[in-house]
Order: structure tokens, then C-alpha cells, then sequence
């Protein structure tokens, strides 16, 4: 607990941690301390890597070399040490109870609030005070919004659609109505149609007529119809034609009619075409099938795993599913034939009549095709089809797809409060409430509290604090030597000798977490967790002990009912006996940029 007297002091060697760089910065010209000395390891390591004169590979290698990972003791025990030493000096009692707070039982962590209790580790003390200090939009909505950016920048990486708008959504600082109606506006651009105008087809028949000299259009009049196709495309709204102006100045500036001309003619043409071909129809159909593929398979789960399912529940989505396989069978067929589907619309209209006739889309007894398999199928014909005009489609659908969950989300947050018109995010938090949740910040204080005291007891409890400081900042070395999070369990649990968990996002969305535990009844054991297309989640489980995947498959099917509760679905489960070697795991871990810790 920092003291009203103190915590001004308090605040400023805190604060000195994180704005002083420049001893940190320092390259350090000594060779590396001596091995047993775990800080003066640690800490050289964190200045190496944080000034550059180490690449993150090297400084992971000196990790191993020194044998860190087996100098370094298990940070939860030593934390159990810490609180009961505390507790024998009535006078420490304030700081026993704030070290207590941030210990809780294992039996009490919930998947819901393990995050939270991962974030008081200590490992983001630095990266906390460096954030402003004020509240942030839902992550959801963040996460949304950046993931719309990211696609939308693949799509046209020189002139990326509505980034602007997205950018002046993630950097708000006031939840207001402007915000609101800003969110809304988004949605309803990305739902706009990406079809081209009629004329534009007339236009570009007198430029194929050119190139392919069928006619002999004269140069005026092939400078006449790029003309009116700038007119039409200066005009066009930007997710369109609008994007092509450039091409068509240059054709318009060309000097002479040459081979160079011809071929800008050739990509004008072709780009403007794969744009008109890209139906919006089409995306939004694809888009809603795959989420509905996803909810299906949720479903199938849950009922596979004895999940709760209610009727309702299945209901709703069976009427989802009957109404988008009825606008997919609509595209096809006339007088609403869609050209992109053409080839495939006999095809997709028999998949939709064989589906649609289904007599129950989630029976009891799911044997033979499910039904997130036959919508996959319709998905499937629809994707390639896309993909022949156009090589970004799949870009388009899940733009449509992120733009759906947008407007579910922007509903959600409005209706549960999370978003209210006319708050304000910025807000100052005073550094005790920023800290007083961090346990780096905790230990730190206990530090300078008894820095002044020169008893037994004071004494052998400052060496306990100076040890666990260096645990955490090993912790923090890692994390960012291996851009993860990687972790001590801060949390107190008796039959644990040793535990940390890594999380690392992937490339293609996909998120990896490996929890490396050893018990003291079932020795060691590695948790490998892949989660990727948002619901599916892999796991590999590894053990020494033939006792604990014995235990483990027993509790299997209470533990898939409860990833379906959080809306996930095992994908494949590995249960395996290992002979697991005492080594830092973490340290295989890909490697990425950044040397701050996020939350």
C-alpha cells in the first residue's frame, strides 16, 4: 500500500523506471556478469535488447546460455513466501493485504477474468504508465474497427478506403453522439454497391472496339470516351471507380498512341470490368453464409458435447439460414440472374432446394452431411466464382462480414451502456489507482517502505522483494524478446511447483497460447492452444504422467462443453505422453516487433 506521505516519492522512481531511458539505452561495454548473478543478467540482457545492440534471437540464445530459466525460482511460491513473512509483523499489515489483493485463489479464476488477473503480474508496469491515463473505447468495437482497417488497406494499399474515417474512430476521445453517428456512417459505406453505371459498359466497348480494330475509331474520339469515363468515375463513390482516376490521366496524357498506350488501355479496361463484376449482392450473400456456417457449427458442438442448446436458440438460426439460402437461390434465377454466377447457377439452385427441403437442420442424431457443410458447400461455389473476376472477392466478403459484426456490435454497447452519448474518455487517473492493481508496482513499494528499516525480519523480506523483481522483469525480457506475453501464474494455487503461461497473435488471425505447468502430484505438462477462424480452437496437451491423460480424457467432454459456453468449438484435440525436457519454452516462440507491453 503506498502511503499518503510517501507517495510522492513513490511516484517519482515509478515514474523514473519508465522516462529516464538513457541509462537504459546505454549499451553497456562489461562483459556479461557472472552467471549465478540472475539481476546483473536480467538486467543486462533488458539493456541490450532495449538499445539494439542485440538482436532479439541473440539475447534469447544468452537466456539458454546462462541458464536463467534454471537459476530463476518459481515466482508464484515465492510470492506464497513473501505474503507469509509479511504476516508475522503486525506493522506490515497494510502491505500484507496489498500483496493478498493481487493473490487469488486458482479456484476463483474464471475464464472471464483470468485476462485481468494476468494484467496484475507486473509485466505491463512500465507499459501502463506510459499509456495516457484514461479509459478506452470496448475492445470489441477497437478490435472491429482495426480489422476492418486491415482489410481495407490490402484492397488498395496506395488509396485505402475510408481508413481516414476508421483513424478518427480509434484515436476518439469522447463517446458522443458525433462518434455514434460517425460508427453508423461507416457502416453504411461499406454496404454500399461496388457496381459500376451502365454507360460505363459503352464506354468500354468503344475502347475494346480500338484495341481490337474492329472499327477505326480516330484518336479524338478515343480521348472523347476516356473523358466521359473520367467524368463517371470522378463521380463515382470512392470504393468504386474512383480509384482509377489516376490510370485514365495518364492514358489521356499519353504523347502517341504506342504499345505502352495500348496496354494502360488493356489494364483501364480489365480493372473497370473485375470492379463492375464484383456484385455487392453476391459478397453480402457469401459473407452471410459463412457466418452462418459458424453458427452452425457452434451448434453441432454443442449438441455433440451434451452443451446446453435451447430451442430458441435453434430456431433463430434456423430461420437465418432459410432466409439467406432463399436470397442465394434469388441471385441466380431469373428475371434476377446474377452474370458472375451464371455457370454455377443450376448447381448452387439444386444445393439450396436439396438443403432447403432438409426436414430438421440440427437433429439430435447429426449423422450424414451437417448443415454447416452443405451451407459451406454453396459458400465454396459462390468464393471460386467470385475469385474468377476478381482476386480480392475474398477481401470484399470479409469486409461485409466485419461490417455486419460492426453494426451487431455498435447495437450491443449502445443498448448495454458501454457506449452512452456524451461521455467523456478522458479522464486523469491518479498513479496510486493506476498501480495499486500491479504487482510489480506493489513489490516496488513494500521496497521503499521498509528501505528504511534495518531489522531481521525487514531485512530477509527485501531480499525476497529484490528476487521477485527480478522474476518479473525476466518475465518482461521474455515477452518482449519473443513480442508475447509471457507470464508467471499470478495466482495462488498449492499443488503448483511451477507454472507460466505465453500468448502471441499469429499471422492470418491466428492466436497461440502455450501454459507450461508443473504439478506437484502429475510432474510436468505442456498446454499447446491454437485458435484461428475466430470459434475454432486446437489443443494439444503433453504430460509426463500417464495418470494425468488419464484424468484428462476422463474430464474431456466437461471440458468441450465448456469452450462451447464461451463460443468456441475443439477442433482437434492431441493428448500425448512426453518425456519433457527442463527447458524455456518460451523461448521458441516466433519473433516480432515492439518493445512495449500491451494489455
Amino acid at each position: 500500500m503506498i502511503s499518503k506521505t510517501d507517495q510522492k516519492s513513490v511516484k517519482d522512481v515509478l515514474q523514473k523506471i519508465v522516462s529516464d531511458k538513457s541509462e537504459l539505452l546505454k549499451p553497456d561495454p562489461e562483459k556479461m556478469p557472472n552467471k549465478t548473478d540472475v539481476k546483473a543478467l536480467v538486467n543486462q540482457l533488458l539493456k541490450e535488447l532495449s538499445s539494439g545492440v542485440k538482436a532479439k534471437e541473440n539475447i534469447l540464445q544468452d537466456v539458454k546460455y546462462n541458464d536463467i530459466p534454471k537459476l530463476m525460482k518459481n515466482t508464484t511460491s515465492e510470492l506464497k513466501v513473501l505474503l507469509e513473512l509479511l504476516k508475522t509483523d503486525k506493522s506490515f499489515s497494510k502491505l500484507a493485504s496489498s500483496l493478498e489483493k493481487l493473490l487469488p485463489n486458482i479456484k476463483d479464476i474464471k475464464p472471464e477474468t483470468f485476462k485481468k488477473e494476468l494484467s496484475k503480474s507486473g509485466i505491463f508496469m512500465e507499459s501502463k504508465l506510459s499509456l495516457k491515463k484514461s479509459q478506452t473505447m470496448p475492445v470489441e468495437l477497437k478490435e472491429v474497427l482495426n480489422n476492418i482497417k486491415n482489410i481495407l488497406l490490402k484492397l488498395s494499399p496506395k488509396k485505402p478506403l475510408h481508413v481516414e474515417l476508421l483513424d478518427t474512430l480509434l484515436k476518439t476521445e469522447k463517446l458522443d453522439k458525433t462518434f455514434i453517428q460517425n460508427l453508423k456512417n461507416l457502416v453504411v459505406e461499406l454496404k454500399k454497391p461496388i457496381a459500376m453505371p451502365k454507360q460505363m459498359e459503352q464506354l468500354l466497348a468503344k475502347l475494346d472496339s480500338f484495341i481490337s480494330q474492329k472499327t477505326s475509331e480516330n484518336h479524338l474520339s478515343i480521348q472523347k470516351a476516356l473523358a466521359d469515363i473520367k467524368q463517371l468515375v470522378s463521380k463515382a463513390p470512392k470504393e468504386g471507380m474512383a480509384l482509377h482516376v489516376e490510370l485514365v490521366e495518364k492514358i489521356l496524357d499519353a504523347p502517341k498512341a504506342d504499345k505502352s498506350f495500348i496496354d494502360d488501355i488493356k489494364n483501364l479496361i480489365k480493372d473497370l470490368r473485375q470492379n463492375s463484376n464484383v456484385s455487392k449482392p453476391v459478397i453480402d450473400v457469401a459473407a452471410k453464409l459463412e457466418e452462418l456456417v459458424q453458427k452452425s457449427e457452434l451448434l453441432e458442438s454443442k449438441m455433440k458435447n451434451a452443451s446446453a442448446v435451447t430451442p430458441k436458440e435453434i430456431s433463430k438460426v434456423a430461420t437465418e439460414i432459410k432466409q439467406v439460402l432463399v436470397a442465394a437461390k434469388t441471385l441466380v434465377q431469373t428475371p434476377k440472374k446474377e452474370p458472375i454466377l451464371e455457370a454455377k447457377a443450376q448447381e448452387i439452385v439444386k444445393l439450396v432446394e436439396k438443403t432447403l427441403k432438409t426436414s430438421e437442420f440440427f437433429p439430435k442424431d447429426l449423422k450424414g452431411a451437417s448443415i454447416s457443410e452443405k451451407l459451406q458447400q454453396v459458400v465454396n461455389i459462390i468464393k471460386s466464382e467470385l475469385v474468377k473476376v476478381d482476386v480480392k472477392s475474398a477481401l470484399h466478403v470479409e469486409v461485409s462480414k466485419l461490417a455486419n459484426k460492426l453494426e451487431s456490435v455498435i447495437k450491443e454497447h449502445v443498448s448495454t451502456k458501454q457506449i452512452v452519448p456524451n461521455q467523456n474518455l478522458k479522464v486523469d487517473v491518479p498513479i496510486k489507482q493506476e498501480l495499486i492493481n500491479d504487482m510489480k508496482s506493489i513489490l516496488l513499494s513494500i521496497k521503499h517502505e521498509l528501505s528504511t528499516q534495518n531489522t531481521p525480519i525487514a531485512r530477509e523480506i527485501l531480499l525476497h522483494v529484490d528476487r521477485l523483481v527480478t522474476q518479473v522483469e525476466y518475465f518482461q525480457l521474455l515477452s518482449l524478446g519473443t513480442n508475447s506475453q509471457t507470464s508467471y501464474l499470478p495466482f495462488l494455487w498449492d499443488g503448483l511447483e511451477e507454472g507460466q503461461v505465453s500468448l502471441k497473435k499469429l499471422k492470418e488471425n491466428r492466436f497461440f497460447c502455450e501454459i507450461n505447468l508443473k504439478l506437484k502430484e502429475y510432474g510436468k505438462i505442456d498446454l499447446m492452444l491454437m485458435l484461428f477462424d475466430d470459434i475454432h480452437l486446437n489443443i494439444s496437451v503433453f504430460a509426463e504422467k500417464e495418470e494425468f491423460l488419464n484424468l484428462f480424457r476422463e474430464n474431456l467432454s466437461f471440458l468441450k462443453q465448456g469452450i462451447n459456453k464461451l463460443g468456441l468449438i475443439s477442433a482437434n484435440v492431441q493428448i500425448k505422453k512426453a518425456d519433457l525436457k527442463e527447458e524455456n519454452n518460451s523461448s521458441n516462440i516466433g519473433l516480432g516487433e515492439g518493445l512495449n507491453l500491451k494489455i
